[in-house]
């Protein structure tokens, strides 16, 4: 179930790139930030979820600073390397980028598998868990 919920954010994320590539109007550009906020809301509380199911007791608290660590780095690099593309290229060139990450990672967040099994937890968040909190 928390696959999914993974999945339907990204792909909302994804679908918010979209529509702001087309559009054209103030209304427009409120419902796809709409639809970003929708994604990003059912994501978040998932990620964390899901990175506390994979890791046992003594990891947890390292994982989850971890992964805000890089949702911190990613609100501060995020605007300075889209700022830097803008002026390198122009708005549709980032645009294009953000979907085509968008749509891997939707595609990625298909292969997520959750388990129980606790004997090897970091490795598996290192290995396919943060890959979509990244992107």
């Amino acid at each position: 179930k928390r696959k999914y919920i993974i999945f339907i954010g990204l792909f909302l994320n994804t679908v918010f790139f979209v529509l702001l590539l087309f559009a054209t109007t103030t209304i427009g550009l409120i419902l796809s930030a709409a639809i970003a906020g929708i994604g990003l809301g059912l994501l978040s509380p998932a990620m964390k979820a899901m990175l506390t199911e994979v890791s046992n007791e003594d990891h947890k608290t390292t994982i989850l600073g971890i992964e805000s660590s890089f949702v911190g780095l990613s609100i501060i690099v995020g605007p300075l390397l889209g700022g830097y593309l803008y002026d390198m290229t122009d708005m549709f060139t980032i645009l294009y980028i953000a979907i085509f990450l968008g749509l891997a990672s939707v595609i990625l967040s298909l292969f997520l598998e959750f388990s129980k099994d606790q004997s090897e937890p970091i490795e598996k968040v290192k290995r396919k868990e943060f890959l979509p909190s990244a992107i």
